[in-house]
C-alpha cells in the first residue's frame, strides 16, 4: 500500500506527540494548531462569474463587411438583375442562414470544450 504524502503539519504533529509536549500554561504550541488540510483559496471560496456570451452572427458579420468595402444590397442586385423582384439577390436568405449555421457551430464548440475540460481537469 503506498504511503500518503504527509504535510508539514502532519510532520510536526508526529513530532510533538512523539515527544509528550504538553500545553504549558494552558496555551497550545503553535504547530499542534496547525489545519492538517489547506485552507480554500479565495479564489474557491468566492468564484469568478462566468458570463453567458450570445453567439457571433455570421450573417451579419459577413454583411457589415461586404457593406464597408463597398459591396451593397443594392449593388448586388443590380449586378444580377434582380431589382424590384420577390425575394431580391437573395441576401436575407443567405444571412439568415449563416446566423443559424454561426450559432450552431459556436454552441458545438463550446460544448466540446466543456467535455474537453471536464475531461481533463475532473468536474
Amino acid at each position: 500500500m503506498a504511503k500518503a504524502k504527509s504535510t508539514l503539519a502532519d510532520a510536526l504533529h508526529a513530532a510533538a506527540i512523539q515527544a509528550q509536549d504538553k500545553p504549558k500554561n494552558g496555551v497550545t504550541p503553535w504547530y499542534l494548531r496547525l489545519p492538517a488540510e489547506r485552507l480554500p483559496t479565495y479564489r474557491e471560496r468566492r468564484p469568478v462569474p462566468v458570463k453567458k456570451r450570445k453567439p457571433v452572427m455570421v450573417g451579419d458579420l459577413v454583411e457589415n463587411a461586404l457593406t464597408s468595402v463597398g459591396i451593397t444590397r443594392e449593388r448586388v442586385e443590380r449586378l444580377t438583375r434582380t431589382e424590384g423582384k420577390p425575394g431580391g439577390c437573395g441576401c436575407d436568405g443567405r444571412k439568415k442562414w449563416l446566423n443559424e449555421a454561426g450559432a450552431k457551430v459556436q454552441y458545438a464548440v463550446r460544448d466540446a470544450g466543456k467535455a474537453a475540460a471536464q475531461f481533463y481537469f475532473g468536474g
